[in-house]
C-alpha cells in the first residue's frame, strides 16, 4: 500500500509546480493558487554585479552554489557556462549553455538568456 501511496502521490494533478522565473523569482502554481516569491532575486543581482566587474571566478562561485540549491534555475547555468568561458574552460563551458538552453526550450522566461546561449555555443571563446 505505500508504494502505491508514493505513485498517487507522484501523479497527483494537484499537486504544486515549481518552476523559476530568468530573474530567481520562484512560481508556485496549483489548482487552488498561484504564487511569486522572491527566492534567488538578490542573486541575480549579485551574479549581475559580478559580472560587469568582470570577476568571474566569483561568477561562477556563485553560480554553482545556486545550481546546487536550486537546481531548476536555469539563469544560474547560463552564468557559469559565461564564467566558464572568461576563465578558458570552454568544453565546461559548452556542456553548461547546452545544458541550460535545452532545459530553457523556447521557455517565455529564459528568452533574454538565449542569444547569450547562442553566442556562447557558436564561439565559446567571445
Amino acid at each position: 500500500m505505500n508504494k502505491l501511496d508514493e505513485i498517487l502521490k507522484e501523479i497527483n494533478p494537484n499537486r504544486p509546480q515549481i518552476t523559476y522565473t530568468m530573474g530567481g523569482h520562484e512560481r508556485i502554481n496549483s489548482p487552488s493558487t498561484f504564487d511569486l516569491e522572491p527566492g534567488a532575486n538578490s542573486i541575480f543581482k549579485k551574479l549581475l554585479e559580478l559580472q560587469k566587474k568582470g570577476d568571474w571566478a566569483a561568477v561562477l562561485k556563485l553560480s554553482k552554489e545556486q545550481m546546487e540549491v536550486t537546481p531548476d534555475w536555469l539563469t544560474a547555468y547560463a552564468f557559469a557556462a559565461v564564467a566558464d568561458a572568461n576563465l578558458g574552460n570552454l568544453s565546461e563551458a559548452r556542456r553548461l549553455a547546452t545544458y541550460a538552453k535545452q532545459r530553457i526550450a523556447g521557455n517565455p522566461d529564459y528568452r533574454d538568456l538565449e542569444p547569450a546561449l547562442d553566442k556562447l555555443l557558436a564561439n565559446p571563446t567571445n
